[in-house]
Formats: structure tokens, C-alpha cells, sequence
């Protein structure tokens, strides 16, 4: 049911949209191969997210686009958050150093 063949785009602007999208799907998953090292948890809910938008690229099914919407505004949402906490605190500069190249 979910890899089934890819569906055509049956104008040329889908077929735009459809490269647009995958070009974003290879984007998101270079990101999330590199964040899923960073932090395995977050690294497994970005590939998830990637796997949507693969699906709404080759189903062309809209409801896979709202769902990765809401997926990279959830993401979004918890980084503003985490920035947000670390500004409140005080500790969103305390471990930068200045760099020095002597």
C-alpha cells in the first residue's frame, strides 16, 4: 500500500512541484542522517518526516503534505522553545568562546 508505484504528475507545474519536493526530501534527509548522530530520538522523528514527504512526492496525495507541515512546525516550535529557555536563563552564550587563531 505504501510503495506502490510512483503516480505520474499529470500537469507540467505538478511536475515542478514534484521536483520541488524531491529535492527538499534529499535536503531533509542529509539533515536528518546528520541530526540522527547528534540526537538518535530527534534523528528517528526526522527520518519519519522524511518518509511523509517521500510518500506525498510519489502518491501526490495532499494530506502527506499537511502532515510534514505539521511535522517541521512541531520541530520548529521545540527549537524556538529550547532557544527560548537558554535566553531566559542566561546560558545561550555562556559556553562560546571567542575563536583564536595565534
Amino acid at each position: 500500500m505504501c510503495f506502490e508505484d510512483p503516480i505520474q504528475p499529470p500537469t507540467e507545474e505538478a511536475k515542478r512541484w514534484t521536483e520541488n519536493l524531491q529535492i527538499l526530501f534529499f535536503v531533509h534527509l542529509v539533515f536528518a542522517f546528520i541530526k540522527f548522530f547528534v540526537s538518535p530520538f530527534t534523528g528517528i522523528f526526522e527520518l519519519l518526516s522524511c518518509f511523509i514527504l517521500y510518500m506525498a512526492y510519489t502518491q501526490l496525495q495532499f494530506c502527506n503534505c499537511v502532515m510534514y507541515i505539521i511535522f517541521c512546525f512541531m520541530n520548529a516550535m521545540t527549537s524556538f522553545i529550547h532557544i527560548g529557555v537558554h535566553l531566559q536563563n542566561g546560558t545561550f552564550f555562556q559556553n562560546m568562546e571567542p575563536v583564536s587563531y595565534t
